[in-house]
């Protein structure tokens, strides 16, 4: 492993522990915590949510995969039973999908924010569903801001009974800012 993806690693690794207490707290599932296994979930149907943080000393983007065939047993986890199933989500299910990213993202965000020192605050997310390849390749390539960032990779682990539910989280992170983290941790 690289040494910023370490770092990236460490604050993840500190992220944890809010992401999975607010979460819980509020699922009727577990939340785990995957960072010991290496998986590849290959190229699925997704809901993605993207967020960007526009601070001058700490650019970054990230990216939260579902797959939208989980979307279902997510639903069930918050509110006890799920909506109509149909081709798109239902708005609801966006609203859950925002709101668990945003407990995931800002849990990082927060982190990154406290070993700076500065208030760092991301946009709002945006909801897009289509094949996470396709979503990875506009946002990684497409998208100007995140060609010449480093990608980092990790994924959360809700076990719904006696299946496993993924969320993966896609960082897009500057060299300045990875090399400003690096002096931090």
């Amino acid at each position: 492993m690289s040494e910023k993806k370490a770092n990236f690693k460490k604050i993840i690794d500190l992220s944890i522990p809010d992401i999975l207490s607010k979460i819980n707290s509020i699922s009727s599932y577990k939340w785990e915590d995957l960072s010991n296994e290496e998986i590849d979930l290959g190229n699925y149907n997704s809901v993605c949510s993207y967020f960007e943080v526009k601070d001058s000393d700490y650019p970054m983007n990230f990216a939260l995969f579902f797959n939208k065939g989980d979307v279902i047993e997510l639903t069930k986890s918050f509110i006890g039973y799920n909506f109509f199933v149909s081709g798109k989500i239902s708005k609801s299910e966006e609203l859950l999908i925002q709101e668990l990213s945003n407990i995931i993202l800002n849990s990082i965000v927060s982190q990154i924010s406290n070993l700076a020192k500065k208030v760092i605050i991301p946009s709002g997310p945006k909801i897009i569903e289509s094949e996470k390849e396709f979503i990875f390749d506009v946002i990684s390539r497409q998208l100007t801001d995140n060609s010449n960032r480093e990608i980092f990779h990790y994924i959360f682990k809700i076990k719904c009974r006696e299946k496993n539910i993924y969320c993966e989280v896609i960082s897009f992170i500057s060299e300045r800012a990875m090399n400003k983290l690096k002096v931090l941790l």
